[in-house]
Order: C-alpha cells, then sequence, then structure tokens
C-alpha cells in the first residue's frame, strides 16, 4: 500500500468513528428516550459532522496541495482562512435559523454545601463557538497528518535516491562502460603503441584515470564539478581514438570553474548515448559538449548528428529515464530536461541550480 492511500485509510477511519460515536446512545444503559428522539439526537449529532466533513474535503483535496507547491505557502494561507470564515459563518446562520425556542430559567443562585457558598457551574460554550472550534480541529489534524504522511515521503525518497545511485552505479559499470568498451579502447591503444607510443602511453594514462575514478568517485553521492569535468575529458579522448577527422568532437567548459558539487555519474549517460548513436562511417558527424554557468545556474548541453533515424533501444531508453528519474528526486522541481530530435540532430540539455541538497 502507498503512503497516499495509508494516509487516506487514516482519514476514513477518522470519520468513520467520527460517525459511529452518536450511535452508541442505543449502547447506553440508563437510556430513557424512546427511539423516535435517540434518532432524532443521532441524526442532529450527524448534521453537526456533515459540514465539517465537506469543510475537511474542501481543505485536503483542494487548497492542502498547495503547501507542496513552491510559492504557494502564501496562497494557502489565505484560501484556509477564507474557508473557515465562509464555513463560520454558514454554522452561525445555521443555528440562529435552528435555535430552539428559548424557556424561561430562574437566573443561577448561589446554594451553600456544608454551610460554605457554591457558583453555579459555569456556562458552556454556545453551539457557534463550539462548531467554530470544530473546524480549527479539523484543519488543524488534517495539517498534522499530512505533514506527518510528507516527512515520511522525504524520508522514503531519500531511501530511493540512495538505491537510485547505486542502480545507476551498477548499470553504468555492467553497460555503460561495458567489456566491449574496454577491448575496442585497449585495442586503439595497442594499435597506437608501434605507430605513436607516446601517444599510447598518455592513452593508459587516461584509461587508468577513468577507472580510478569510478571505483573511487563514482560511490559518492556527490563530487565536485571539476572532477567530473576531469572524467569526461578523459572518457571523450578515449572515444576518439576510435574514430577519424570526419567526427568532430568538441567539449566546451567554462574558464573558471566553480567549487560546486553535482551527483556522481550524471552527465556521462548522454555524453555516451551521443557516441552510441550519433557517429556514422558513411557521413559526416559530430557531437557537441558544452557546460556553461548563467547566474546560479548550471547548463549542460549535448548536441549530435543523427545520420540515420534515431532508434534507442531499450537500454538506452531505460538510461534515459534513470536519469530523469535520479534528476526529480535529488532537484525536486528545481531543474529542467529538454530532450529534441529534429532535422538529423538529437540534443539533451539539462538545467541545474548551482546549490544542490545533501543526497
Amino acid at each position: 500500500m502507498t503512503l497516499k492511500k495509508r494516509e487516506n485509510l487514516v482519514y476514513l477511519i477518522i470519520w468513520t468513528i467520527l460517525f459511529l460515536l452518536p450511535l452508541t446512545r442505543w449502547l447506553q444503559e440508563d437510556i430513557t428516550l424512546p427511539s423516535k428522539d435517540i434518532w432524532s439526537i443521532i441524526i442532529r449529532s450527524w448534521q453537526y459532522l456533515l459540514p465539517l466533513l465537506i469543510l475537511f474535503l474542501i481543505h485536503n483535496l483542494l487548497i492542502l496541495p498547495l503547501l507542496n507547491r513552491k510559492g504557494q505557502t502564501g496562497k494557502y494561507h489565505i484560501l484556509t482562512v477564507l474557508l473557515i470564515l465562509v464555513f463560520s459563518a454558514g454554522t452561525i446562520a445555521f443555528h440562529q435559523k435552528y435555535k430552539p425556542p428559548k424557556t424561561e430559567r430562574r437566573p443561577p443562585t448561589e446554594s451553600t454545601v456544608a454551610g460554605k457558598p457554591v457558583k453555579p457551574p459555569v456556562k458552556p460554550l454556545s453551539p457557534e463557538v463550539t462548531a467554530i472550534l470544530a473546524e480549527l480541529l479539523v484543519i488543524g489534524t488534517n495539517l498534522a497528518i499530512s505533514v506527518n504522511f510528507k516527512s515520511i515521503r522525504a524520508e522514503k525518497e531519500i531511501k530511493d535516491l540512495e538505491k537510485e545511485k547505486l542502480e545507476a552505479q551498477l548499470k553504468y559499470l555492467n553497460y555503460q562502460i561495458n567489456p566491449h568498451f574496454f577491448m575496442n579502447t585497449l585495442n586503439n591503444i595497442h594499435a597506437l603503441v608501434d605507430i605513436d607510443p607516446e601517444e599510447a602511453k598518455g592513452s593508459i594514462v587516461k584509461f587508468s584515470g577513468l577507472m580510478r575514478y569510478l571505483l573511487y568517485e563514482g560511490d559518492k553521492p556527490t563530487i565536485p564539478l571539476k572532477k567530473e569535468i576531469d572524467f569526461l575529458n578523459q572518457y571523450i579522448s578515449l572515444m576518439k581514438l576510435r574514430y577519424d577527422d570526419s567526427v568532430n568532437v568538441s567539449f566546451s567548459v567554462p574558464e573558471e570553474v566553480p567549487e560546486m558539487e553535482v551527483p556522481a555519474l550524471l552527465f556521462i549517460s548522454f555524453v555516451e548515448n551521443a557516441f552510441k548513436h550519433g557517429i556514422s562511417y558513411q557521413h559526416e558527424s559530430f557531437i557537441d559538449i558544452s557546460l556553461e554557468l548563467q547566474g546560479e545556474r548550471l547548463l549542460f548541453n549535448c548536441r549530435n548528428s543523427c545520420p540515420e533515424e534515431r532508434n534507442i533501444d531499450k537500454e538506452g531508453g531505460i538510461g534515459i529515464s534513470n536519469s530523469q528519474r535520479r534528476l526529480a528526486l535529488i532537484y525536486g522541481d528545481d531543474y529542467k530536461m529538454d530532450i529534441v530530435n529534429r532535422d538529423n540532430v538529437y540534443s539533451v540539455s539539462v538545467d541545474l541550480p548551482q546549490a544542490i541538497k545533501q543526497v
């Protein structure tokens, strides 16, 4: 059962108990009223409860969701106050219209017990005041239960994020950087040994750095942006060994990289996808990758040619889907991700805040 269903079940149990309580009049041993009068009392109690139920439904379904939307807190408070005022006015009008006739009562006088004066009992609250207090209690209880389940959901999202990160790392090790890539890269380095030994040595160093990053940095929730850029540089350099000059690959980054954290292994799936689907040996191809800063935002863009109709296989599709889910878990609504496939060009744009919550 989902948390939302559990929350709704709690509300259902509470309201079921409230509507069943008046029926306990039948269980009172000292009851002397006829059945007709008992039912009159029960129906009267339900008449008090029904407006409170309607109040709860309006608050829970229409107004309370505003608290989960960014910048809507003030709107929530205004609508809640208006809701209470409207229902309070309706309650007062109802009680004034159906107020029972007054009976003459003697003014309360002090009596004596054992020679000591006893004050008359305190006058009970009017039905109007009682109803207004009940409305405040309904909204307060609804808010408290909702906040409690919201905190439970937040904890669950953190756990889901940890699980998602682990799955992304395992999938990356088993698929994104797969044995086929290792084989091709090592073959390219082997071919360079006789042609350009210095270039081969440099490639081995880059290959070692890539593996070191995966083993020692990939298991961290966040890493400095500079390390992510270094990793992308090493990956791109190794991939370029497989292609000739007909493939134009560019990677642009800010001259001064800010000291900010990004989720580990966040951008590599988009870059790997570009190399996998955007390169053709029969036509000129390109891959343009960029990272830039605009105010307090970090913008990532990856564009690549599509020499043929793009056909993302199942694994590639899951890779994009997992990236979207991960971004949603980490940044909530404070991110944008756009995918465009048009005119033989496929592009992925990601807009992130520089500040990241701890995950």
